[in-house]
């Protein structure tokens, strides 16, 4: 069985990286966090999306004491609305929770950056991006109260579900459906190279 460390403390982020990986090809692996191992100090990573998960998963690798994982996987993420990424999405929350920044269904996505490192520090990355419709606040909302308030105003392209409306299930589904193949692309060079 594989053994794969996810490079995060964020439960909602493990679960969510987990189902993603959980595909055939990494089916039966057993998953932990940085909540499962002791001595990993966090460090502030800079850079763009990819270098930040690059730097999570690097971290990781260099100061562990026993590397008994198969894989140690970085991931950071960040949004992209009118075309653009958006480093720090916080500079946004008000104009697009409040204040009609977005037209209704314009195009929000969720830009992921992956890193794989494998025993030997090979290390190779993808990035996904998950698109959503915006959909004007139906209620109103305390921004301390949520975890990630524009849960409340991205929908899925097919459903019109909102992220907050939709089981975790549908969740899952619809990150699946535009996470996979590059996912399965670049796990399966992976296991490619340590067949040869």
């Amino acid at each position: 069985m594989k053994k794969v460390l996810i490079a995060t403390r964020n439960l909602d982020k493990l679960e969510i990286v987990t189902k993603l990986l959980s595909t055939s090809i990494l089916e039966g692996t057993k998953f932990y966090s940085l909540r499962d191992i002791e001595g990993i100090i966090d460090k502030k990573e800079v850079g763009d999306v990819t270098n930040r998960a690059k730097e999570k998963a690097l971290n990781v690798f260099n100061n562990m004491k026993q590397n008994d994982f198969d894989y140690i996987i970085g991931i950071d993420d960040v949004i992209k609305i009118k075309g653009k990424i958006s480093e720090n999405i916080k500079d946004y929350l008000k104009p697009i929770l409040f204040e009609q920044y977005l037209e209704e269904n314009e195009i929000i996505s969720i830009v992921r950056a992956f890193t794989f490192i494998d025993q030997s520090g090979h290390m190779e990355n993808t990035i996904t991006e998950i698109p959503y419709e915006y959909q004007p606040l139906k209620e109103t909302l305390d921004l301390q109260e949520n975890s990630y308030p524009l849960n409340h105003v991205m929908a899925n392209i097919d459903t019109k579900k909102t992220v907050a409306e939709m089981t975790k299930e549908e969740g899952n589904i619809y990150y699946l459906k535009y996470s996979k193949e590059p996912l399965e692309y670049l796990i399966k060079g992976f296991i490619k190279e340590e067949v040869i």
